[in-house]
Formats: structure tokens, C-alpha cells, sequence
């Protein structure tokens, strides 16, 4: 099980990212660049609860990258367990997997492991 600080801590939230698309790490906001659109950092807190909350240990995870303003892909590289968070599905942060090349809903950080696609 993870705690929130445990997954603020895998977000990299107070450190720069090591992606390539983040241009600036404002106060209140992430900036990326491809989308030229800011992400303010309450999704962070909103995401970090969330997934807290689902109680799986994401303690090897690590936030991989942004793609788009709307989802943050998670991965734990070495066991090539992946989920995505977005918020395309009634405005709100879900957990989703990669099937035929598209975001599906899971309700749970398990469930969208054991269905992702992506990497497989």
C-alpha cells in the first residue's frame, strides 16, 4: 500500500521531470510545452490521492511521462507493469489502460494493469 507522500514522491512534484515535453515548473502549474497548456498541480494532489486511495503499492512505479495535459502514464519498468490516470471520461481522474491503441477506464490500479496492452 502507498500513502499520498509515497506517490507525491514517485510524481517527482517538487524536482524537475525527466521528460522531454515539460517546459516549466511554475508555482501553481506544470507547463507543456507540445500542448502549450498548463497543468496546474492541484491534478497532482487530486492524482496522488486517488491513486493512494486504490491501496495498490505503486512503490516501484514511477510517473514515466505526460503525453497529453490529460494523462500521466505510471510504469514499473522492471516488472513492465504500466497504468495511465486521465481525465477523459466525465471530467474527473480515472485509472486506464492501453487496449488496441486506445485509453480504457478500470477501476482499479490492478485491473488496469492486468489489461494494459501497451509494451506486451
Amino acid at each position: 500500500m502507498s500513502n499520498i507522500n509515497d506517490v507525491k514522491n514517485i510524481m517527482e512534484l517538487d524536482r524537475w521531470f525527466p521528460m522531454c515535453d515539460v517546459g516549466e515548473i511554475g508555482e501553481d502549474y506544470i507547463h507543456l510545452i507540445s500542448w502549450n497548456e498548463d497543468i496546474p498541480k492541484t491534478d497532482f494532489d487530486t492524482i496522488a490521492e486517488l491513486i493512494a486511495n486504490d491501496g495498490y503499492d505503486v512503490s516501484a512505479f514511477e510517473l514515466l511521462e505526460i503525453p497529453h495535459p490529460k494523462v500521466f502514464c505510471f510504469g514499473n519498468e522492471e516488472k513492465g507493469e504500466y497504468f495511465d490516470v486521465v481525465k477523459f471520461f466525465d471530467d474527473k481522474w480515472q485509472f486506464s489502460y492501453i487496449e488496441n491503441g486506445s485509453n480504457k477506464l478500470a477501476h482499479s490500479i490492478e485491473e488496469a494493469i492486468m489489461k494494459n496492452e501497451w509494451l506486451k
